[in-house]
């Protein structure tokens, strides 16, 4: 994943990749804190009249928008399997 070129170390191809996935993890654990954030500040700002009802369709937009962005990133982070790869892990969601 990391390899020494000229006293430099460099990220490799699938290095990158294992990175993106990680980062993705990291970030969705905390779009999952300020959801709950968001969701616990909507119901105190209904509840005292504070906020439009417009605004929770914005904030589902705004998820919509990132969860197809970790979508697109998970997609071509996934690595490339065998054909063998691929018929175990058809068998082992099959149990």
């Amino acid at each position: 994943m990391i390899e020494e070129k000229q006293g430099f170390y460099q990220v490799t191809d699938t290095g990158r990749k294992e990175f993106a996935l990680y980062s993705t993890a990291a970030m969705s654990n905390w779009i999952m804190v300020i959801m709950g954030i968001a969701i616990v500040s909507f119901t105190v700002g209904f509840h005292f009249e504070l906020l439009p009802v417009e605004s929770v369709a914005f904030f589902g937009a705004a998820l919509i928008l990132v969860g197809s962005l970790f979508l697109l990133i998970g997609g071509k982070s996934r690595p490339k399997l065998s054909v063998e790869a691929k018929e175990l892990l058809k068998e082992l969601n099959r149990r």
